[in-house]
């Protein structure tokens, strides 16, 4: 084997390397998850009912007329704020929550409050 076929393999070997890493990473946050104490899944609760009730502009996150957020803007949004936030995470909070403080879409892209928003950029609905 020559010098560049060396240099190629070695190249491949680092890529292969690079993305399992990258893999565990990745899926590290989201085991996490399933041996969160109550605790702090209420502690997360708490954030997502002030972030979307109240002060979305806290993490840079922008409403729509109903209150919806993109999820991936708001786990964005909330890392730049030092707050580890994952989709897994935050379904479970949704799930396991007995007063059902939050919806998210059919297509799981948006999460909203359901009720007691105070920012003027959302509207209640007229019925």
């Amino acid at each position: 084997m020559d010098e560049h076929e060396r240099r190629s393999v070695l190249a491949l070997l680092d890529t292969m390397i690079l993305k399992h890493q990258t893999k565990l990473v990745c899926t590290q946050p989201e085991s996490k998850t399933a041996t969160m104490t109550s605790k702090q899944l209420n502690d997360v609760s708490k954030f997502l009912s002030y972030v979307l009730r109240h002060a979305p502009q806290s993490i840079g996150l922008q409403l729509d007329m109903e209150g919806w957020a993109e999820i991936d803007f708001l786990i964005t949004g909330a890392a730049k704020e030092g707050r580890v936030l994952n989709r897994e995470l935050i379904l479970t909070v949704v799930n396991s929550s007995d007063k059902k403080r939050f919806a998210i879409s059919n297509d799981t892209q948006y999460i909203r409050a359901v009720q007691g928003h105070s920012t003027e950029s959302v509207k209640p609905p007229v019925y």
